[in-house]
């Protein structure tokens, strides 16, 4: 039952990370068409850098999934993909307030 679960979290980190990179992208798009020039490279540079924290809990997520069930790789590959998925989420919440706070 436990493994089940690890398991699903890993699949739930996968598929969220690796729509969170589009999301990441699409913010940028959005910043250049609307924002000011000082604010897109700060929020910019951010979401750069959050998309590839984005990118490495989904390979590692990833990586997990195709690794033998109770090897210590899994293990490891699983806490690399849940700690950059906490990171990169909350360096998303940094990147949003900014956007929110230089627009209004």
């Amino acid at each position: 039952m436990k493994e089940e679960v690890e398991t699903n979290i890993s699949v739930d980190v996968f598929s969220v990370s690796a729509a969170m990179v589009g999301v990441c992208l699409t913010v940028i798009q959005l910043i250049q068409m609307n924002g000011t020039q000082r604010a897109n490279t700060i929020v910019d540079d951010i979401l750069a850098l959050d998309s590839i924290v984005f990118m490495i809990a989904c390979v590692s997520s990833f990586l997990a999934l195709k690794s033998k069930r109770h090897s210590k790789r899994k293990k490891i590959l699983e806490n690399i993909g849940d700690g950059s998925f906490l990171l990169a989420i909350s360096t998303m919440v940094v990147a949003i307030t900014l956007v929110v706070y230089t627009l209004f």
